[in-house]
């Protein structure tokens, strides 16, 4: 049989098909080729050549958090050493009456070695079927060297690397896991199956994983940065959401004040000379929704905000279904965010251009709330 890769300019001869295939059956499949719940074999010419991970390297890191697991320390001091940390999904009921569960995830994060380039600052998403659903790119996470490899492991998958077996939760979250992915299963997001399926809550919880997954990283690969009295030192506080009206007035309470809740946090990078900033905002009441968050940069003085604004670079969702735009306002570029129909909770992050003048900044974020509309 003549067979190809219909995307290949040059028809591969049978060697190079077969690598191609095996690499990418561990490339996607590592985790059942290592528990031995997947063999993956392919014939050439009278010969077999087996997927092996002793033969891509590039993955070992991510079967080294699961080897790792038990010898996990609480700080990744040292290349090589594994963290791992605990990120709650919380299951509403199916819509049939089935109960949900506090679910659990669990986040193992390996600290890379020199050399570890490949799938570097790469988050592997894992449930029970042993195939990786997503590699989740969070390379803008890093401050200094602390690069990583990580597995987020859900569902049947939790324990892995552990003596534990799966629990009737994580037979729960294994179910909502799997109704979250698409056809094409490469990612967790809102599907109609999810719709169809789960009663109300059931957004905010797929679409808040990788929201919180980032969280977590940054409190594991993040190192502080002090800047003494130099600068400006590094901010990690969390700041008030503040609501503002449609038409931007600050000066009185406008119709969405008092109906959000959520946090940010900003920090100078002294190694890009510029701002990194994130935050989730959601609305108090679950018949409200978020119609669009504008995020601006203020200069500050002796504590207090002046007119001078900082452009916002680039900013980003992890929540699907955000439409993200870079307008002008008062002549200064701010990130805006408008969310799909019904979304319940939405996060963010970005940066701001360079800032070689390092004053201190703080984000204002504006959100237009109102009745929500039919998902």
């Amino acid at each position: 049989m003549d067979f190809r890769v219909p995307t290949a300019e040059e028809r591969l001869d049978d060697d190079e098909l077969a690598d191609q295939i095996t690499e990418m059956a561990i490339e996607w499949f590592w985790p059942a080729v290592y528990r031995g719940d997947l063999e993956v074999a392919v014939e050439v010419e009278g010969e077999t050549k087996q997927a092996s991970i002793d033969e891509y390297p590039q993955y070992e890191p991510f079967t080294s958090c699961l080897d790792d697991r038990d010898d996990s320390v609480s700080e990744l001091d040292e290349p090589e050493d594994v963290a791992q940390a605990a990120i709650s999904l919380d299951v509403p009921e199916k819509s049939d009456g089935s109960d949900g569960a506090d679910g659990q995830l669990d986040l193992l994060v390996r600290r890379a070695d020199t050399g570890e380039y490949q799938h570097r600052n790469e988050v592997a998403f894992v449930r029970g079927a042993g195939m990786v659903v997503e590699y989740y790119d969070r390379d803008r996470v890093v401050v200094g060297n602390q690069d990583f490899h990580a597995v987020l492991l859900g569902g049947r998958a939790r324990p892995w690397g552990t003596d534990e077996s799966p629990q009737d939760a994580d037979t729960i979250v294994e179910e909502f896991l799997t109704a979250s992915e698409p056809p094409q299963h490469d990612e967790w997001v809102r599907t109609e199956t999810l719709a169809n399926s789960y009663s109300r809550g059931f957004r905010t919880a797929v679409e808040g994983i990788k929201s919180d997954v980032t969280e977590t990283l940054r409190g594991l690969v993040a190192p502080d940065v002090d800047r003494g009295t130099a600068g400006p030192q590094r901010l990690g506080n969390r700041f008030k959401i503040g609501n503002e009206s449609r038409g931007g007035r600050s000066d009185r309470e406008s119709p969405s004040s008092q109906r959000v809740s959520g946090s940010t946090n900003i920090s100078f990078d002294e190694v890009y000379t510029h701002w990194s900033f994130g935050g989730e905002v959601e609305p108090l009441n679950d018949s409200n929704e978020i119609r669009a968050i504008t995020v601006s940069l203020i200069r500050m003085a002796e504590e207090r905000a002046t007119s001078d604004r900082l452009p916002v670079q680039n900013i980003s969702s992890d929540t699907a279904g955000v439409s993200i735009s870079l307008p002008e306002q008062k002549g200064v570029q701010v990130g805006r965010l408008e969310p799909a129909a019904g979304t319940s909770k939405v996060s963010f992050e970005g940066v701001s251009t360079e800032d070689y003048r390092q004053v201190e900044t703080r984000m204002k974020v504006s959100v237009d709330v109102a009745e929500r509309r039919d998902e």
